[in-house]
């Protein structure tokens, strides 16, 4: 495992393994391995965040987890979602009603953040968890990308490209059109690839084996293996079947872009193109009502 070599990615290599693990508790001698740390180095580490409450220590194990510092922290920083209450429960709601994993997803910046998930199934649920960061790089976020500035769009379309090439042109054209498709009828879906296995398996090493994340670099692969893969469908034949990934859609505030997303994904089953467009209506329905709810508006779509 390479080391983790920077003062800072030490600290939240720590921060996001426990993150990934929050009902785990983790000694010094299984996180100094488990994140590729010496011990002296994670024990300073720790030793500090302890004192500052964002670590709890247990008196007897010595092991440590999350401490109360992080939910306040936590807290403070869902102040600036105001939306965030409203939209976990439609998300429950949704849920339960449609018998599907969800997540509110939010833009930091140059990646996607997972603020929260609902009900992700077995292997899964340790992979898409609350904290999961995710590259902004396309395809990835078609539903914040779909309504921001032409500057914006061109460099997620640019950030795809590892070198210039005729498929990474074909590639860029598809995505291009597919955020036409995604503003016509709000809401974005994706389907399962190959591609897409390969991503979730190199995330889940990034952020729970202690490596540095280079999310860039991930995504870039990940939009190369797709030159030869359907990513994002955009074509619903109403009688077809479809191996659905995710359906997305924007919660827009005050301003113009969105401020955050809801996702539904990982049915147990294929689903007909019938069955993606109603769970889709129900998903808009509910990006509608919060958009409201917080004194935004949901634009006006094109084919509705």
């Amino acid at each position: 495992m390479r080391p983790v070599s920077n003062p800072a990615r030490r600290i939240l290599a720590i921060l996001d393994f426990l993150t990934a693990n929050p009902e785990d508790a983790f000694g010094l001698t299984e996180l100094s391995r488990r994140l590729g740390l010496n011990k002296p180095t994670s024990h300073g580490i720790l030793s500090t965040l302890a004192r500052a409450g964002y670590l709890n220590q247990d008196a007897a194990t010595k092991s440590y987890r999350l401490g109360p510092s992080i939910l306040a922290a936590g807290s403070a920083a869902s102040a600036q979602l105001p939306l965030l209450d409203r939209v976990r429960e439609e998300m429950r709601a949704l849920g339960e009603e449609l018998a599907v994993a969800s997540a509110v997803i939010v833009r930091a910046r140059d990646q996607y953040v997972i603020v929260d998930r609902f009900a992700f199934p077995g292997p899964l649920a340790a992979v898409i968890h609350a904290g999961l960061r995710l590259p902004f790089v396309a395809p990835l976020g078609a539903f914040f990308i779909a309504w921001s500035s032409p500057a914006e769009f061109e460099a997620w379309l640019a950030s795809a490209e590892a070198e210039p090439s005729g498929g990474a042109a074909r590639v860029r054209a598809r995505f291009a059109r597919s955020i036409a498709v995604v503003r016509s009828r709000g809401f974005d879906v994706t389907l399962k690839t190959a591609a897409e296995a390969d991503l979730l398996a190199g995330l889940q090493k990034l952020h729970s084996g202690g490596e540095a994340p280079d999310l860039h670099a991930l995504g870039r692969r990940f939009a190369t293996a797709l030159e030869d893969q359907i990513y994002q469908l955009d074509e619903i034949d109403p009688h077809a079947h479809y191996a659905v990934s995710a359906i997305g859609a924007p919660v827009f505030g005050v301003a113009p872009h969105p401020e955050l997303a809801l996702a539904l994904g990982t049915p147990h089953r294929d689903l007909t193109g019938r069955e993606i467009l109603e769970v889709s209506a129900s998903l808009v329905a509910s990006a509608r009502r919060v958009s409201e709810a917080g004194g935004g508006r949901f634009p006006p779509l094109p084919s509705a």
